[in-house]
């Protein structure tokens, strides 16, 4: 085996097998003289991509949610990380420019790996055009982030045995990924199955998901004569196995992983050792002043909702029920304090826990999340607002509500940016959509200068918790996070830091 060193990349290890696709995980590290030399190996190879994906979940959910005017980080915490991200006041030494940029070359060292070695084991043709469109598929995954969170970074195809070599890697402009790799191997990935039965299979890379993550990365370029056919035939596909749950919370419980809704997914698992619980759950919770009812589990206080989200919603909406409200700090005049039981595993109380070890999924694409993209393409593509608001409608009919959106363009883009924003909050798309449309600075700079609504207990305490003191803002270089301090210090002349950061 030639072990990945691309960009501080992790060596490889193996994935043990078990019934359940997400319940692979490494175990061991391998010798260097016989490995790859099977189909199994090459499985296993590509099952630890599939585990990398885990430890991208929460840089990317905090960037999209903490980071932007749905979430904010309980300060007490002293995490500095979550309080940069959260008021715009990043430095290159963040966790998250770390973690994203360490686990995305992870990833695509595991796909490089895979794809460079497949052609030389023996195995039937339909298992190798298989094995290799998921790398591919996961290769775009971890270029597509990178590329949105840093701009121009470092490409390889192949995996780099010569440490030597590192030394050569600048920084490949952005379009240059795009066309040469990301959605070429997206393109490729299409051809994989709509959906699997086998139970070692689902949660597999699906052609429905490949086409879902070319067409996001269609609109991302401003395409959307290109991204509608691809989510037209996707919500063609609708169907017992592709669809909308009746009941918005259901889409979200452990014991419900996989539904129909889902089409692409980070899976967990609770009551395994090593542990493969979400630590979303932890984020969610806080840390002394309160436990859900029948719970003894406390969090870290990381990720609560902004009351600007929480009263966004109407009244009516079932989303509400994925939002608790029970928790109040007694040390801040009993303030209320929000969070999202989107990462809440029930199962934690009944089996008595103390400490939360959450079965919930991270999802990535889900169908609702298509039909908001689609109509976002009929509304930009084909300048067809009715036709949007009927997607739009589907969305909100299950939701309980109501669809009163006037027939223009500019108000159907408005009426998609804020569906989404509750329809999806609290899954990682914030951020992505309000820098997809030009909108990051604008919303967030408002966002920054709100204040609590006045007849909130305690509004005086949470304040500077939820929007920051007052100075804060976004500026046209954050639109771009800084390279990790230690890559860009460690080339500094082939990896140029992003402007402003230090």
């Amino acid at each position: 085996m030639k072990k990945s060193i691309f960009i501080l990349a992790a060596g490889l290890a193996l994935a043990s097998c078990s019934e359940s696709f997400f319940e692979k995980f490494p175990t061991d590290s391998l010798t260097p003289e016989n490995y790859l030399k099977s189909t199994e190996e090459i499985q296993n190879e590509l099952y630890d991509g599939y585990y990398t994906l885990r430890n991208l979940t929460q840089p990317i959910v905090m960037i999209n949610e903490v980071g932007t005017d749905n979430g904010y980080n309980w300060k007490l915490n002293n995490s500095e990380s979550h309080i940069r991200l959260n008021e715009s006041t990043l430095t290159s030494t963040n966790s998250f420019s770390n973690d994203v940029w360490l686990q995305c070359y992870t990833l695509i060292n595991r796909c490089n790996t895979v794809l460079d070695n497949i052609d030389h084991v023996a195995m039937p043709e339909t298992t190798r055009a298989q094995l290799s469109n998921e790398a591919k598929f996961l290769r775009a995954y971890g270029y597509f982030t990178l590329v949105r969170i840093f701009g121009a970074v470092p490409f390889t195809e192949h995996d780099i045995t010569n440490y030597r070599e590192l030394y050569s890697y600048g920084r490949t402009p952005v379009e240059e990924i795009y066309s040469n790799s990301i959605i070429p191997d997206l393109k490729a990935a299409c051809a994989l199955p709509d959906f699997y039965t086998a139970n070692s299979s689902i949660g597999r890379v699906t052609g429905v998901a490949a086409r879902t993550l070319l067409a996001d990365v269609y609109m991302t370029l401003k395409d959307f004569d290109s991204a509608k056919p691809l989510l037209a035939e996707v919500v063609g596909k609708e169907g017992a196995r592709l669809g909308l749950m009746d009941n918005y919370a259901d889409i979200f419980t452990a014991d419900n992983s996989n539904n129909k809704e889902v089409i692409f997914a980070v899976g967990y698992a609770s009551g395994f050792s090593p542990a493969l619980g979400n630590y979303l759950m932890n984020s969610c919770l806080p840390t002394s002043f309160g436990t859900l009812p029948g719970s003894r589990i406390t969090g870290v206080g990381t990720f609560f909702l902004t009351y600007d989200l929480r009263d966004s919603f109407d009244p009516a909406d079932k989303r509400l029920e994925t939002i608790y409200r029970g928790f109040h700090d007694p040390d801040r005049n009993n303030v209320e304090v929000t969070t999202t039981l989107k990462y809440y595993d029930k199962n934690n109380d009944l089996a008595g826990r103390a400490s939360a070890d959450s079965g919930c999924d991270w999802i990535i694409y889900r169908y609702a999340d298509v039909l908001l993209m689609y109509a976002e393409c009929l509304n930009e593509a084909d300048k067809n607002p009715a036709g949007a608001i009927a997607q739009i409608e589907r969305v909100r009919t299950r939701a309980g509500l109501t669809t009163d959106i006037p027939a223009n363009q500019a108000d159907v883009r408005l009426a998609i940016e804020n569906e989404r924003r509750l329809e999806l909050y609290g899954e990682g798309h914030r951020w992505y959509d309000l820098l997809r449309t030009g909108r990051l600075q604008p919303v967030m700079n408002a966002h920054f200068k709100m204040t609590v609504p006045g007849g909130t207990t305690g509004a005086a305490a949470i304040k500077d918790f939820m929007y920051g003191d007052g100075t804060c803002s976004i500026e046209d270089f954050e639109l771009l996070f800084p390279l990790p301090y230690d890559q860009q210090k460690l080339m500094p002349e082939k990896l140029p830091q992003n402007p402003q950061y230090n």
